[in-house]
């Protein structure tokens, strides 16, 4: 039971003590779940980072083979209008 001293109740040392300690187990179960949350959004946010990382690979690609197309189309007609120009110049 608790005992008052100058209009305070005061506990045991023991109970103060298993009250402490229960306080602290308390935030430490609560700091506990805050970090589950946010390990659980940091995967969710790795796994769309990997989906995004694979899409930006693919379209990347293609690009490339658009641009290696396009390229070739060019040598094609620089070379069709160079050939035009030496029968032009003959």
């Amino acid at each position: 039971m608790a005992k008052m001293f100058l209009g305070v109740d005061c506990l045991p040392v023991n109970e103060a003590n298993e009250i402490t300690d229960h306080c602290e187990i308390k935030k430490l179960k609560s700091r506990l779940n805050e970090l589950r949350i946010g390990r659980r959004i940091l995967m969710s946010l790795l796994e769309k980072v990997g989906e995004e990382k694979i899409r930006l690979e693919q379209e990347n690609q293609r690009l490339q083979r658009c641009n290696t197309k396009y390229a070739r189309e060019l040598i094609k007609k620089n070379t069709e209008i160079a050939r035009l120009k030496s029968f032009a110049i003959k």
